[in-house]
C-alpha cells in the first residue's frame, strides 16, 4: 500500500505483527487496493490544489476496529465450533481459557500465591488494527465474504442477501433450462428452481398454512369433525408460483414457463375460467368465480344510484334513457338472434349533471 498510504492506522506498527522493514524483506507479500479497503483499510484521495485533505484519521474511521476485531473473532471461533476437527477445538479451547481468566469478572485465582509469569518481548501489548487482525485469518474472511452471517432482525439486509443469491444462481437456473421452459410434470418445474428459493418460500407458506391449521383444527374438535393436516400439494403449487414470478423477473431473457402461460391466458377470453382457477389456486385471487358471482349480484341489489346524485341549486340535469343489447365478448359476429342467451337487453339511464357558476331560479313548470 504505498501508493495512497496517508498515515492510516490499519498498518500502525504492532510488533512482532507489523513493523517497519526498510531494507530487511524477505519475501514480500502484494495487495490490491479494493481488497486493502475491504479489509479496514483506507486509501488516501488527493484533495486537489488549495483543498484541505482529509485522511481516515481525521474522519475517525478507527474508532470501532477495537469493536470489530473483537465481532470478527467471535465470528471466528464460532465457525470453528461447527468443525468436525476436536483436536484442533481442544487446543483452541485450551489457549482461550488460560488468556482469558485474568479478564473474568470474578477473581478465579489469588494473584499473591501464583507465580507472575514474565511476558515475553515477542508478544502483542496492544490491540492490533482491524485490518492485521483479517489478514491473520484471511481464509476465514473470504468465507464469510462469501457467506456473510444472517441478522435476522435486519430484514432489509436478509432481503438483500437473498437478492443477490438470487441473481448469482444464473448458472443453476441456465443449467435447468429445458424443465423451466418445458415440464412435463408440476413437480419437475418445481425442482428445477435454486434449491435455496423454494425452501425459503416453502418455509414461510408451511408455517402460515400450519398456523391456520391449528386455528381450524380448535373448531373442528368442538364440532367433533376430522382435524385437517397441511396439504402439501397446494404448498407446492403455491411456492412454485411465487417462485416463477421472482426468477422471471430476475432473467427476464429466459421463457420461464408460468409467466408465459398467464401472457397467453389473458389474451384469450374464452380461458378466462382457467385463469381464474389458476391464481385462486394459487391465493392471487381472494375468493372463487362462484362467490365473486354471489357478491355482484348483493352489490347490485344494495346499488342506489340517486346517493350519489349532487342536490345543489346550481346543477343543470340531463337525463338520458336508452335500450341496450348486450353480448359476451366470446360471442362471434353475425345475426345477434341466433344465439339469444348470449345476448342480454337492458335499459340504460344515465344522469348527466353539470355545475354552473350561478344558482337556477325555478319560477313554474316547463312549458313544453
Amino acid at each position: 500500500s504505498c501508493i495512497g498510504q496517508y498515515g492510516c492506522e490499519a498498518l500502525k506498527e504492532c510488533n512482532p505483527l507489523c513493523v517497519q522493514a526498510f531494507d530487511n524483506i524477505k519475501r514480500s507479500r502484494s495487495i490490491c487496493c479494493s481488497c486493502y479497503e475491504k479489509l479496514g483499510g483506507h486509501i488516501y484521495q488527493r484533495p486537489g490544489k488549495g483543498k484541505k485533505g482529509s485522511t481516515c484519521t481525521n474522519k475517525q474511521l478507527h474508532l470501532e476496529d477495537t469493536s470489530k476485531g473483537l465481532e470478527f473473532l467471535g465470528n471466528w471461533l464460532n465457525d470453528i465450533s461447527r468443525t468436525q476437527d476436536d483436536e484442533f477445538k481442544k487446543k483452541i479451547l485450551v489457549a482461550l481459557v488460560n488468556t482469558l481468566i485474568p479478564f473474568a469478572p470474578h477473581s478465579y485465582y489469588n494473584k499473591e500465591t501464583i507465580n507472575p509469569i514474565p511476558i515475553s518481548t515477542s508478544k502483542i501489548t496492544q490491540p492490533p488494527s482491524l485490518f492485521l487482525i483479517k489478514m491473520l485469518f484471511i481464509k476465514f474472511f473470504k468465507k464469510i465474504n462469501d457467506n456473510p452471517k444472517i441478522n435476522i432482525d435486519n430484514f432489509q439486509e436478509l432481503g438483500g442477501i437473498i437478492g443477490n443469491k438470487v441473481w448469482n444462481s444464473r448458472s443453476d437456473v441456465t443449467a435447468n433450462k429445458s424443465s423451466l421452459e418445458s415440464p412435463q410434470t408440476i413437480q419437475e418445474y418445481y425442482n428445477a428452481f435454486p434449491n435455496f428459493i423454494t425452501t425459503f418460500f416453502w418455509g414461510i407458506i408451511y408455517k402460515l398454512q400450519e398456523k391456520k391449521i391449528e386455528i381450524s383444527n380448535r373448531q373442528q374438535k368442538k364440532r367433533n369433525k376430522p382435524l385437517r393436516t397441511v396439504n402439501h400439494k397446494k404448498i407446492t403449487k403455491v411456492v412454485t408460483f411465487i417462485t416463477s414470478i421472482l426468477i422471471g423477473f430476475a432473467f427476464p431473457s429466459l421463457k420461464i414457463w408460468l409467466p408465459r402461460v398467464l401472457a397467453s391466458l389473458v389474451r384469450r377470453p374464452r380461458l378466462l375460467s382457467s385463469l381464474r382457477q389458476l391464481l385462486t389456486m394459487c391465493h392471487v385471487t381472494s375468493h372463487t368465480d362462484r362467490h365473486e358471482r354471489k357478491l355482484a349480484n348483493v352489490r347490485m341489489k344494495n346499488a342506489n344510484p340517486t346517493q350519489r346524485l349532487i342536490k345543489k341549486n346550481n346543477i343543470w340535469n340531463l337525463a338520458v334513457i336508452d335500450n341496450i343489447d348486450f353480448k359476451e365478448k366470446s360471442f362471434k359476429f353475425g345475426n345477434i338472434y341466433d344465439v339469444t342467451r348470449e345476448s342480454s337487453h337492458a335499459i340504460l339511464r344515465m344522469a348527466f349533471q353539470i355545475q354552473l357558476p350561478i344558482d337556477i331560479i325555478r319560477t313554474g313548470p316547463e312549458e313544453m
